[in-house]
């Protein structure tokens, strides 16, 4: 019973998220008004020999990401409220008000992290901000504006490109996985598979 609630829940949110609507009764985008949407990457951070540097039992080891940069005591508070759903077999924790994600890869074995990508309407562009321990990661991301017709005019988001910290990581339709690398000693370098 309580995977069918659990699993209930996750679609009921996944569904009125992913559709993204925040169009005017118009069809104008209406200015200033504050959404957010899928990414279409999964994150990894792992060190330079590949080793999966996220813990789950270590809950303030684990990856945040919000709409304005926070300090870390607010990051650390966020997760707290983890929630377990299964979809397709397939666990997912969901934690800083169901925003974030994790899923272990079973290709992998890594965790692997997502979350919503903010964006704040007319801009095109809009930065959401991602901590792991004391590192802060900017996920720059371009929307294009799109208008359907359905019962009335309506609009959403399609996301075209995402820049993680500079690099970029997204273009176009192509989901993939991203590799955030902290070697032991250096500088974090970022590596997205299959680009």
């Amino acid at each position: 019973m309580k995977r069918v609630l659990a699993f209930s829940l996750f679609c009921l949110v996944a569904l009125s998220l992913a559709s993204c609507n925040i169009w005017g009764d118009d069809g104008k985008v209406p200015d200033g008004t504050l959404y957010y949407t899928d990414c279409p990457l999964w994150i990894y951070f792992v060190d330079e020999n590949g080793n999966d540097r996220l813990d789950l039992d270590s809950l303030y080891n684990l990856p945040t990401a919000f709409q304005v940069q926070v300090p870390k005591s607010t990051r650390m508070s966020a997760v707290h409220d983890f929630q377990k759903v299964t979809y397709d077999d397939v666990e997912y924790i969901m934690y800083n008000n169901t925003t974030n994600f994790l899923r272990l890869d079973s290709e992998s074995g890594l965790i692997a992290f997502q979350s919503y990508l903010w964006g704040k309407t007319p801009q095109k562009e809009f930065t959401t901000y991602m901590y792991h321990g004391d590192d802060e990661f900017t996920l720059k991301v371009t929307f294009q504006y799109l208008t359907q017709e359905n019962d009335g005019v309506q609009w959403g988001v399609k996301i075209t490109s995402v820049l993680l910290n500079d690099t970029e990581v997204f273009q176009g339709n192509e989901k993939g996985k991203v590799f955030v690398v902290k070697p032991s000693q250096g500088d974090i370098s970022v590596r997205v598979d299959g680009m």
